[in-house]
């Protein structure tokens, strides 16, 4: 499946930002919300056996590198328009302070910022 054309303007968003990915917090929070959407695509009526979905990289993955945890970020977010919930997560993405995010160590911190 393509991007949609909201995934493409929010990925670049992403990277004129230096963002690497949320702060655990949040990003468990959009975490939650792609694994709930895809639960109900596979299995809409009866509970079904737990889905595939990699774990977002906080908690004991949070030290991983800048580069591991964008690559998982972009795949939840890749998750997230493959399963239409997208501009949900963009929302709540939206409405995050710039403390919310990491932000990489090699570009410019005054670039960090998430506004719409």
């Amino acid at each position: 499946m393509n991007p949609s054309q909201e995934l493409l303007e929010l990925l670049n968003r992403i990277d004129a930002r230096s963002i690497v990915c949320p702060m655990p917090v949040a990003w468990d929070k959009i975490f939650r919300l792609i694994k709930a959407a895809k639960l109900l695509e596979q299995h809409p009526i009866e509970k079904g056996p737990e889905v595939m979905l990699l774990n977002p990289l906080i908690l004991g993955g949070w030290g991983a590198s800048e580069k591991d945890k964008s690559e998982r970020f972009r795949y939840h977010l890749r998750q997230a328009d493959s399963l239409g919930v997208l501009p949900q997560v963009t929302a709540f993405l939206n409405k995050l302070k710039t403390e919310d995010h990491l932000v990489s160590s090699r570009n410019h911190p005054e670039r960090t910022s998430f506004p719409n």
